[in-house]
């Protein structure tokens, strides 16, 4: 079996276009699990590449609806174990913020 991919935070910072102390609040609210934790105070998490399509999931839905992090990270803890069934509750997510922005709801 192929290995996975490993990316340093600072590729993925430049990947997903955001700074290391937002990765780094990502990780520590739950939003974001690495992949290949090393632990110890000074952890040097290294993300994978469905790391990194999370992170960017994540920032998509924040930016559109508005919602903290800390809302949405319940939803990563509770679908973590089914990306399709996360990915569907981004989708909802951002249906409703849209509808909300549009006077709709």
């Amino acid at each position: 079996m192929a290995k996975a991919k490993e990316f340093t935070k600072a590729e993925a910072c430049k990947m997903a276009k955001i700074s290391p102390n937002t990765l780094d609040n990502y990780i520590r609210k739950g939003l974001i699990i690495p992949a290949f934790p090393s632990g110890g105070k000074n952890r040097a998490d290294k993300l994978s590449s469905a790391n990194i399509r999370e992170l960017k999931a994540v920032i998509r839905v924040m930016n559109k609806t508005g919602l903290p992090g800390a809302t949405i990270a319940l939803y990563c803890n509770k679908y973590r174990e089914d990306p399709k069934q996360l990915s569907d509750a981004f989708n909802r997510l951002i249906t409703v913020a849209d509808n909300v922005h549009k006077g709709l709801i």
